[in-house]
């Protein structure tokens, strides 16, 4: 360790300046990178595990998760329950061996299989109450508005004395769907559907509203005036619409506004005429009565009463107190007649009235006379019904313009989360290559650098002129005989000289 300790000192000894900061550089980006991915592979990814809970269910599966250990958090307003990926399948566990969500919309007619003979008449009528309205709520929640729904029964109370009966009712609770918007025709279909899913229900008797508190559908006189009130807006944008598309084909887009104002006669009329034709008269029953009187005594019989003033009298009135005869002759005719039933159906226009606003800067000019004769033509203008219009020219504020970015789609909460862990892979094992790729430059550099480092020295050595003792001391060592002549030699001709 320490000669390892050692090594690293001399090449960090021998390292240039720019060497050494791009080594610091290094380090420093190495241990970035290491804390970045350990600190996004600790954070948790969530995933929804069960969404549109009430308070009181979410609450009671929040504690079973704690008591499982599993990490959770919630959202929409806590109707939403998230749970770390990673404790996923052992809380989807948790859910299902202690049944903490209810069954989707309720169990419904199956829970009639654990009906056993052993419940009173009282348990059994319950159960299948609770049955119905579980499977009316399914049904409803098959419209497209509805994001959930929460139906209750009343059943129909007989009593001896009409004072103490009461009818069967019904209420309903929709919460609809982000931004959907309920029609009323939706809200009576809805009524009926529920009135005919249970016995002596009728739809009068149905109320229902939503979660935000708005009345969708009325029972009694109420639902009548209210189905009133949606007819007349229908047939209101019927004829706006028809008006409306007519211009627009006309004069183009944004250049003429129709509005429409219906009075219609909501009364159901029925006529009955009875017609008789008396020259088809046909006999069907005469009848002949007598009587005979005399002396200013009347006598006779009749198998009738008094005659009638059509009789005919037969017979010649004697004298000398002798009595007179008379005969009657009662008819009865049958004619033919003609019967005719008019029924006038609610919903007939009594009157419009439509104003038009037109375009004052369009150009070309737009003619008021030309969109008169359209609109007229388009809603079916009558003037027996006193009928009114108006086109009036104004000129229409500056529209803003429609901007050109693309609708943000949004993204579920599970789509998010599977997003963001692909993200935090993605960017882990690319924080990982890039250092890698770095390390191995700077590897690859600092030999390079050291190479030369040591190199350099050698060469110098080598171009350095030899050393005679250094010389002397290895030929010593070699042959110490031939290093004695030789110096003999040397010390021999330096006498000489």
């Amino acid at each position: 360790m320490g000669n390892m300790l050692k090594q690293l000192s001399d090449i960090w000894s021998k390292m240039a300046v720019g060497q050494k900061a791009l080594g610091i550089a290094l380090v420093v980006l190495v241990a970035i990178g290491v804390g970045t991915a350990a600190f996004m592979g600790a954070q948790p990814s969530w995933r929804l595990l069960k969404s549109d809970l009430d308070a009181e269910t979410a609450s009671k599966a929040l504690a079973r998760l704690d008591e499982a250990g599993v990490r959770w958090q919630v959202a929409d307003g806590g109707r939403s329950i998230l749970v770390d990926t990673r404790d996923y399948d052992r809380a989807q566990a948790t859910a299902v061996k202690d049944q903490i969500f209810p069954a989707e919309g309720g169990a419904g007619y199956k829970a009639l299989d654990g009906m056993s003979f052993g419940m009173t008449e009282e348990q059994q009528k319950l159960r299948i109450r609770v049955a119905t309205e579980e499977e009316i709520a399914r049904t409803l929640k098959q419209f497209d508005v509805i994001e959930s729904a929460k139906v209750h029964l009343v059943t129909a109370e007989r009593s001896y004395t009409r004072r103490d009966s009461s009818p069967a009712k019904a209420s309903v609770v929709l919460r609809m769907k982000p931004g959907r918007v309920m029609d009323p025709g939706a809200a009576d279909a809805m009524a009926r559907i529920v009135s005919n899913a249970a016995s002596g229900l009728l739809a009068a008797n149905v109320i229902i509203t939503d979660t935000q508190g708005n009345l969708l559908s009325r029972g009694g006189e109420e639902a009548s005036s209210a189905g009133a009130f949606a007819q007349t807006r229908a047939r209101e944008r019927w004829l706006q619409d028809k008006a409306q598309s007519a211009l627009d084909a006309a004069l183009g887009s944004n250049h003429a506004v129709v509005r429409v104002d219906a009075m219609l006669d909501l009364d159901r009329v029925e006529t009955r005429k009875e017609e008789v034709k008396p020259e088809s008269k046909v006999v069907t029953k005469e009848r002949i009565s007598s009587s005979t009187s005399g002396s200013g005594k009347k006598s006779g019989s009749g198998s009738s009463g008094s005659p009638s003033a059509a009789a005919t009298v037969a017979g010649a009135s004697g004298t000398g107190g002798q009595g007179a005869s008379t005969e009657d002759l009662e008819s009865e005719y049958a004619y033919d007649r003609t019967v005719t039933r008019t029924v006038n159906e609610s919903g007939g226009i009594r009157r419009l009235t439509i104003g038009v606003l037109l375009d004052a800067t369009a150009e070309p000019k737009i003619d008021a006379d030309m969109v008169r004769q359209i609109v007229k033509g388009a809603v079916g203008f009558d003037e027996t019904r006193r009928d009114f219009i108006e086109v009036t020219l104004v000129p229409f504020a500056a529209r803003p313009e429609v901007s050109s970015t693309p609708e943000v789609t949004t993204i579920p909460l599970t789509d998010w989360s599977r997003i963001l862990e692909i993200v935090k892979w993605s960017v882990t094992a690319i924080i990982a290559i890039a250092i890698l790729f770095y390390a191995m430059r700077t590897m690859k550099s600092v030999r390079a650098s050291l190479a030369s480092s040591v190199t350099e020295p050698s060469a110098r050595d080598e171009r350095r002129a030899p050393d005679p003792r250094e010389e002397i001391t290895r030929e010593l060592d070699r042959d110490a005989q031939a290093v004695g002549r030789l110096l003999r030699n040397w010390l021999y001709e330096a006498s000489r000289n």
